[in-house]
């Protein structure tokens, strides 16, 4: 139900951006901004369709740097 999630500061769809940002973000570290440039035209693309979150942008560049921060703190 959407008005339900109206309300929420994370919804699914918000958590399935963090999380596969997130797995982006630790395979190909070094392509963070080729992850985080498609995730913007893709969020762009959604705009046109009436289907987006603009907070979706900074979850996708949180997870980014998560997965990043996690492959550089296990030493992969």
């Amino acid at each position: 139900n959407t008005d339900q999630n109206d309300n929420c500061f994370l919804t699914e769809w918000s958590l399935s951006h963090l999380i596969g940002f997130a797995v982006m973000g630790f395979l190909v570290p070094s392509l963070w901004y080729i992850i985080f440039i498609v995730g913007l035209m893709w969020e762009m693309f959604e705009y046109t369709w009436g289907w987006y979150d603009w907070f979706d942008i900074v979850l996708n560049g949180l997870g980014i740097a998560m997965g990043a921060a996690v492959r550089v703190a296990s030493g992969i």
